[in-house]
């Protein structure tokens, strides 16, 4: 929808010129309703999970520096999200810090603001851009959410340099956020009401966590592009030191410094020739824990339009945030190496598979370890996965399988999914097969085979209005001897307007 502004108090500019934006609403609306059995029959956790969206995307709010077609326009464009995630399902006891069955920062409808924030781009004739509010930061160090202000310098050569500072979004304060892309290993929240001995491994979340970073990137610099990355975030809330107090009316031993909750640095290039083959790698280093976070490294050639090729072998240790009692304990990394096979005999037909080898390492074996030395113990596993689509306009098959087998067990499995449009595209319908098998020799009981199925159906709009907005409903019933029968319904509703 075209809407007439004027560019001036909002982004402090002088000119008085009309200017126009392209403004679009959208809306998610999911609900869930499943029960989860204990293997060992209690306690049973139903779930009425109702997971609402709200976006607001407001583009092309004006240019500056320029007229359109002479030349870089400064552009700016705003993008918001909510999402509440409420769950009625929960019982009382919950949320009772009484109870037994008590989860410390459970709520039963949180409210994300996932992102917020205005993107500039175009500014100095095209060389800065800035982004300002809650983002998302996607690069080689991970997923991080960040409130604050992001700025990037395109330089000569197309190169990019730039910088990022503010405060990670955390739990426990008032800023509508959750842990979703926080440091593992840590659960923290609002402790006002607990008994200091209550659930200490629940950390106290009551300051704010500056973050910043950096970061420069080589753009296909000819054939090659590259970056490197650095972000750091500090924690400054009291953690405690001591797990329980001796003394009830005597506060826990704790430590409220700034401390680093992480700490990394990242690089990743790619090397393209031409469109025959392509090779890349990424590496990750853990500042705070001195230790290589991901190694990777992987090669892809284009015999021909159809047919691809590859390798990678992959190394990952798992790392954790600064106060997480983790850090104590050895981490084992994972090695993969795997082959990689992709095929389009023609349009409506294409297939995959891949295949190789992945172990795990360990300080010692548990089992035969007798405390008086270290012996490093691996153990390998072969994996391989297939798939396959097979597009018949109207109608779309597609079918997967995967296997895993080594010396702490196996699983093997496949899915069977069939996808049928009616109505011109109004109309569409969804029929899941699965069947999978898993063993453990160190857990002989948890052995199943497991059998599910998933029908479904939806509804489009048929409105201009309302035309990108749709209405769906599944059925998933998953049968095995652990959970007996498990039966999940879900309902989505999405929306899209004004665009």
């Amino acid at each position: 929808m075209r809407r007439v502004v004027f560019l001036g108090a909002a982004l402090g500019a002088c000119s008085s010129e009309a200017r126009a934006y392209d403004a679009s609403v959208s809306a998610t609306h999911d609900a869930q309703f499943y029960a989860v059995s204990s293997p060992f029959g209690s306690p049973e956790l139903l779930r009425r999970r109702h997971t609402s969206t709200l976006g607001l995307s407001v583009l092309d709010i004006g240019s500056a520096g320029g007229s359109r077609g002479r030349g870089p326009v400064a552009r700016f464009d705003f993008r918001a999200r909510l999402r509440l995630d409420a769950d009625f399902g929960q019982s009382a006891a919950e949320r009772d810090p009484a109870a037994l069955r008590f989860v410390p920062g459970l709520e039963q409808a949180p409210f994300d603001l996932m992102y917020a924030y205005l993107d500039a781009t175009g500014l100095l004739s095209g060389a800065l851009g800035f982004r300002l509010g809650r983002q998302l930061l996607v690069d080689p160090l991970g997923f991080f959410a960040l409130d604050g202000a992001r700025l990037a310098l395109s330089l000569p050569l197309a190169l990019e340099l730039g910088g990022y500072a503010g405060v990670e979004p955390r739990p426990g304060l008032p800023m509508l956020a959750t842990a979703r892309y926080t440091a593992d290993g840590v659960a923290r929240g609002d402790r006002d009401g607990f008994d200091p001995n209550q659930a200490p491994w629940f950390l106290e979340e009551s300051a704010l966590a500056p973050a910043f970073g950096a970061f420069f990137a080589a753009r296909q610099l000819g054939p090659v592009s590259a970056s490197l990355h650095y972000r750091k975030v500090l924690n400054r809330s009291h953690v405690r030191t001591a797990p329980f107090t001796t003394d009830p009316s005597a506060a826990p031993a704790g430590y409220a410094e700034t401390r680093t909750s992480s700490e990394r640095v990242a690089a990743a290039a790619e090397l393209r020739l031409w469109s025959a083959a392509t090779a890349s790698g990424r590496a990750v280093y853990d500042l705070y824990r001195e230790q290589w976070n991901a190694l990777l490294a992987g090669a892809r050639v284009f015999p021909s339009s159809r047919l691809s090729l590859g390798a990678e072998l992959d190394r990952t240790r798992p790392s954790f945030d600064g106060d997480s009692i983790f850090n104590w304990f050895t981490h084992g990394p994972t090695t993969r190496f795997l082959g990689h096979f992709a095929y389009a005999p023609w349009k409506r037909l294409r297939a995959s598979a891949s295949w190789g080898v992945r172990w795990f390492e360990t300080e010692g074996d548990p089992i035969a370890f007798d405390g008086t030395r270290t012996v490093d113990k691996n153990h390998p596993a072969l994996v391989g996965s297939a798939a396959g689509t097979l597009d018949l306009e109207l109608t779309e098959l597609s079918l997967s399988a995967v296997a895993e087998a080594g010396d702490r067990g196996h699983l093997t499995g496949a899915d069977l999914r069939v996808e049928r449009s009616l109505g011109g595209g109004r109309y569409d319908s969804l029929a899941v097969l699965s069947l999978y098998d898993w063993s453990d020799p160190a857990r002989a009981d948890r052995d199943a085979t497991s059998f599910s199925y998933v029908l479904a159906a939806g509804m489009r709009g048929g409105s201009q209005l309302f035309g990108q907005s749709r209405f769906g409903l599944e059925w998933e019933h998953t049968m095995n001897r652990l959970v007996g029968q498990r039966f999940r319904v879900l309902a989505t509703l999405e929306l899209e307007v004004f665009r």
